[in-house]
């Protein structure tokens, strides 16, 4: 079942930090959703993978590759990884 926008807009994640206010777009693995990180005091971007595909272990673990690739990545044009660890995030 992939994830509704209704699901997440509002929605509070990695404690009080991120503020979901929209999405931003969703694709066959996931959606993007703008947040207001609380933390910082500016917008981020959260990747949501759809819950069907996160209790995959293989894809559950290229999604882990793909945050972990990003973070050793470093170029204008690579989005920054802030927060490796909301990835832990239970759907």
């Amino acid at each position: 079942m992939p994830l509704t926008q209704d699901r997440w807009i509002n929605k509070v994640l990695g404690g009080t930090r991120y503020v979901i206010s929209e999405k931003l777009g969703e694709g066959g693995m996931g959606a993007v959703y703008l947040a207001e990180d609380r933390q910082l005091g500016s917008w981020v971007v959260i990747k949501t993978p759809h819950s069907s595909l996160v209790r995959d272990p293989e894809f559950a673990a290229r999604f882990t590759l793909e945050v972990q690739s990003l973070i050793a990545l470093s170029h204008p044009c690579i989005v920054r990884v802030l927060d490796p660890e909301l990835r832990t995030v239970r759907y």
